[in-house]
């Protein structure tokens, strides 16, 4: 039998109380992949993985949408909390990738829908 915990560095499980079955912790960057994907409804892990890396986050919106495995409403809104947040970087990457996903009038505007909602002040009362 194969131990995969040897084979994955910096791996750790636990056992999931069934014999030879265990449980991987995810990361943000796992989570967020599902979130994207639709296999989680976390928001809140997106401002997690942009606090953390923002332009990683972004990277890895255009990636999902590339692979064309992304929801778009999931995407937009990603884009949203990294445009919104307060690192120049991570604002000009979503932008960038705002181009490449937002194509349509309907998605740009709920872009600007959710960034009306993440900001506070005028723009939200919009």
């Amino acid at each position: 039998m194969t131990n995969y915990l040897t084979l994955i560095p910096g791996a750790e499980a636990r056992q999931s109380g069934k014999p030879e079955v265990f449980v991987f912790p995810a990361n943000h960057w796992v989570r967020l992949e599902s979130f994207l994907t639709g296999g989680s409804d976390e928001s809140e892990i997106v401002e997690q993985a942009v606090a953390e890396d923002g332009p990683r986050a972004v990277r890895a919106v255009l990636k999902a949408c590339e692979e064309g495995n992304a929801r778009k409403s999931a995407a937009l809104f990603a884009l949203a909390v990294a445009a919104t947040s307060g690192d120049q970087r991570t604002q000009r990457a979503a932008y960038r990738a705002l181009a490449v996903i937002g194509r349509t009038g309907d998605e740009l505007s709920r872009f600007v829908d959710h960034v009306s909602a993440l900001t506070p002040g005028p723009l939200a009362a919009a």
